[in-house]
């Protein structure tokens, strides 16, 4: 009986296919999109936050007196011999080179005080914090004076200004040990590798210490809010399921005290719903983290030829993930990842499973970024492995990578370029697997996911124009409203059999208009009006409109 049941679910569906040339959306390629449309929103609403780095990253409590004013040049002497105290910065042949060009003259008091400034510019030079030459009150006889090398240790260590965040998170990614010299470029380095990686931003307040030669650190943080929720709404489904969703976005940065971030949301449309959860936290002091990332979601058809057949759907997606960084520097970061995923989906006629789909699948990547005055870019570039031996019905290697440029022009224009690129080695790849294009995060003017292929490419460009009155900020990138101008074109390519090449409707052109609003927490989002330059046979080419609401309301 169940076999019957099965057989009469297919070949009604399969009738209708032939019928109407349609096929049922899979609910592991429209979960892609979604994690695709979450990805892009967060970029163009919330510019990253290392634009901002501190403006310096060291200071001092209070500046430090001036060295008193060397006397008038009297009485000269012969200068004989220098006494130093041991330096652990100079070896003993440096500090002999820096007094040899005084003794053995005649010197007057100036001509000390030159001395102890030489010794300070070698300190300089090397950068050591704290650390100065003195002459110290005393009686010259015989030609000898001693001049005092005070080379400030650590002594306290301090992290303050903190809330969500436990201190021995920052500190411990510190090498400040009491009793340790420590090198101003050192110290910055330090700094700057720390803002990179985290959230949270900190500097360091240099303070005179309790004992005769120390300095006391106190390292001060600014910390992002911890909490951050959203309820949205948009048009981001597909047609088949139901365009317009309604759903909710909640984060917190800092779970258990050490920056490790829970990320949940759901979504929930006429035909569709879906829940999403990750989670992730740092691996030793390095800048390594492991993460964990869970998607589900269900569909209903709920137009088009195949809705009176009570077709419905359900996928999940598991994934854990490493990241580590492989270059911190001032001209880029560039992070290192290696991820593993399992995945499934089904497609059910009034119950009765007809199509089934798993993956599993491992990842290898690198991503790139840069923050200039004005100017930054991103880059990500990975290869999926699906092997047989992971029960994988076709056995596949791809390629994705993808990039984008923004460049801030003169009056606050914003120029923004984004691209993608698919490559496969193999055809027929499963449906969770293939490149996408069409709808608000990628070819705008069209219904979300209208093509669908092994291989394909994506490429837009962006103006955005600060609305006229629109209050200037510091950050270019802080506008109420601005006015965006866009040309979207892209790509894909499925397979067809019967050796048929490429088409003109694998490919996608559209132009728009729009804004770009953000009225506070209350409300913020885009609206956007794009439309298709060239006509299809499909005849999916008629002006659309796209549109992301957002609000906090508490």
């Amino acid at each position: 009986m169940k076999i019957g049941t099965c057989l009469l679910a297919a070949g009604l569906v399969l009738t209708a296919l032939c019928a109407w040339g349609q096929t049922p959306p899979s609910p592991g390629a429209i979960l892609e999109q979604q994690r695709e449309q979450r990805r892009l929103l967060r970029e163009q609403l919330d510019p990253d936050a290392r634009q901002s780095l501190p403006a310096r990253s060291v200071e001092e409590a209070s500046p430090p007196a001036a060295d008193a004013a060397p006397p008038a040049s009297g009485a000269s002497f012969l200068l004989q011999r220098v006494v130093l105290n041991p330096s652990a910065v100079f070896s003993e042949e440096e500090l002999r080179a820096i007094a040899g060009r005084y003794t053995g003259h005649r010197v007057t008091i100036a001509d000390l005080f030159a001395l102890v400034a030489d010794f300070n510019r070698a300190y300089q030079a090397r950068q050591v914090v704290g650390a100065k030459a003195v002459l110290p009150p005393q009686k010259i006889t015989q030609g000898t004076v001693s001049i005092r090398l005070i080379e400030g240790r650590v002594g306290k260590v301090q992290v303050t200004e903190l809330r969500d965040t436990l201190p021995e998170y920052v500190s411990e990614r510190l090498t400040l040990e009491p009793g340790e010299l420590v090198y101003m470029d050192d110290l910055e380095s330090q700094l700057f590798h720390f803002n990179t990686l985290n959230d949270i931003r900190i500097r360091a307040v240099l303070k005179p210490g309790e004992r005769f030669g120390t300095t006391d650190y106190e390292i001060r943080a600014e910390e992002p809010q911890r909490h951050n929720y959203n309820l949205f709404a948009d048009n981001g489904g597909t047609r088949d399921v139901g365009e317009y969703r309604i759903g909710f976005n909640y984060s917190d940065r800092s779970l258990s005290g050490r920056r490790d971030l829970l990320s949940l949301g759901a979504h929930m449309g006429e035909g569709s719903r879906g829940l999403y959860i990750s989670y992730n936290f740092p691996l030793g002091v390095k800048g390594t983290r492991l993460g964990f990332s869970a998607d589900y979601s269900q569909i209903e058809i709920i137009d088009g030829a195949l809705a009176p057949l009570d077709v419905t759907g359900s996928s999940w997606n598991l994934g854990a993930f490493v990241t580590h960084p492989l270059h911190v520097g001032r001209d880029y970061l560039m992070n290192g990842f290696i991820g593993i995923n399992a995945k499934s989906s089904s497609t059910e006629f009034d119950g009765v499973e007809l199509f089934d789909s798993d993956v599993r699948t491992l990842s290898l990547g690198v991503d790139a970024s840069a923050y200039r005055a004005g100017s930054s870019w991103y880059t990500r570039h990975y290869l999926t492995y699906g092997p047989n031996g992971l029960d994988n019905d076709v056995n596949f290697v791809k390629y994705n990578g993808e990039g984008s440029w923004m460049r801030v022009l003169d009056n606050r224009w914003v120029l923004t370029l984004r691209g993608k690129l698919q490559l496969a080695d193999r055809q027929l790849l499963p449906s969770s697997e293939q490149f996408q294009i069409g709808g608000m995060a990628t070819v705008r003017g069209y219904p979300e996911g209208l093509l669908i292929g092994d291989k394909g490419y994506m490429i837009s460009t962006e103006l955005s124009i600060p609305w006229p009155g629109d209050p200037k900020s510091a950050n270019p990138l802080e506008s109420r409203a601005r006015a965006l101008l866009f040309l979207d074109h892209g790509a894909a390519f499925p397979f067809k059999g019967n050796n048929e090449g490429k088409h003109r409707d694998d490919y996608l052109t559209s132009a728009g208009v729009g804004v770009q609003f953000n009225l506070g927490p209350k409300l913020r989002g885009r609206l956007l009006f794009s439309q298709p330059l060239f006509t299809r046979e499909d005849n999916e080419d008629d002006l659309r409109v796209h549109f992301y609401l957002e609000s906090t309301p508490i």
